[in-house]
């Protein structure tokens, strides 16, 4: 009984020994699910929005459409058509250079420049290029809200400033 006894200790005592030092690794993993980021790269957007425009006094309200493609996350181009409804009628019709910058964590939202070009057709047709910004949110990385604002310098002394909310559908 004694050397059964002494063989159980010794061999606690050198099962101590051969783990001093190591680490234990439990094969258990633990799986966290990857959160789709809300803004990627190579995103293509389809914009529906509500608009107001100013052209010297004349002001008005209307919507239009539009579509984006982000090369990066960061860079993308847009084409968009608006209609107003002022003292004439006015459609304009513009492509953009998109700078966003996203800022993703509990809430994912990407202040934005843009600079724009396209032709407005206010008591005569005019080309025009401008300057704005906005801010988008995204309530989804596949459904988001914007808000932005340009100034637009046009030919035949059509300058106007342009101000659009609207809903963005990401695919």
């Amino acid at each position: 009984m004694k050397s059964l006894a002494l063989a159980a200790a010794a061999s606690v005592v050198l099962s101590i020994s051969a783990h001093a030092g190591h680490q234990v690794v439990d094969n258990k993993k633990t799986v966290v699910p990857v959160q789709e980021p809300c803004f990627k790269d190579h995103e293509l957007q389809l914009d529906v929005f509500g608009a107001y425009s100013n052209y010297k006094g004349d002001n008005g309200w209307g919507g239009g459409i539009g579509l984006n493609y982000f090369f990066t996350k960061n860079i993308g181009f847009g084409v968009d058509a608006q209609y107003i409804d002022l003292d004439t009628a006015n459609w304009t019709e513009e492509a953009a250079l998109i700078v966003r910058f996203p800022i993703e964590g509990s809430l994912c939202w990407a202040p934005y420049i843009k600079g724009v070009g396209g032709v407005t057709n206010h008591d005569v047709k005019a080309g025009f290029g401008g300057v704005g910004g906005g801010v988008e949110f995204r309530f989804s990385p596949k459904f988001g809200f914007y808000v932005e604002g340009t100034y637009n310098w046009a030919a035949a002394d059509q300058d106007f400033a342009n101000g659009r909310a609207g809903f963005r559908f990401i695919f």
